[in-house]
């Protein structure tokens, strides 16, 4: 019987957001269009999700903003697409590109989590997708 709030800097992205919710008849869903660094919720988050958020975990200011949203403790899960290990640096080209319309900042995938990670506590990173995707989790630090 918690919230959700979900949030997005596009009003097409949250369009689409805003149908669904109404689809599955969601009342506990909250939806705001801004970028991660003017978000205001009205009260600590017991979790956050980063679900292919390149550009937000790529910004100190959206980092610092979504950290000071959580509670202590709060539980942290990110997904996203990163550089494969260097054996395989030539697919990484591909990486690039398939990446590049999507963000502002594609040329930092060798670690997109660098900004975040030390914030957090009980950090733990697993490659997916051969190594061209990531899953990591942690808490907010106390």
């Amino acid at each position: 019987a918690g919230h959700v709030y979900g949030f997005d800097q596009s009003p097409d992205m949250l369009e689409q957001a805003r149908r669904r919710v109404a689809a599955a008849g969601w009342q506990n869903v909250h939806l705001h269009e801004t970028p991660a660094q003017g978000l205001a919720l009205p009260a600590p988050v017991d979790a956050l999700l980063f679900h292919y958020t390149h550009d937000v975990l790529r910004s100190a200011s959206a980092v610092d903003r979504l950290l000071a949203c959580a509670r202590p403790g709060a539980a942290v899960a990110i997904a996203g697409i990163k550089y494969f290990p260097f054996w395989l640096a030539p697919l990484n080209i591909w990486v690039y590109f398939k990446n590049h319309g999507y963000n502002g900042a594609p040329g930092e995938l060798r670690s997109p989590w660098d900004r975040i990670a030390p914030r957090l506590e009980g950090w733990r990173l697993t490659s997916t997708q051969y190594g061209m995707g990531y899953i990591a989790s942690g808490r907010v630090r106390a």
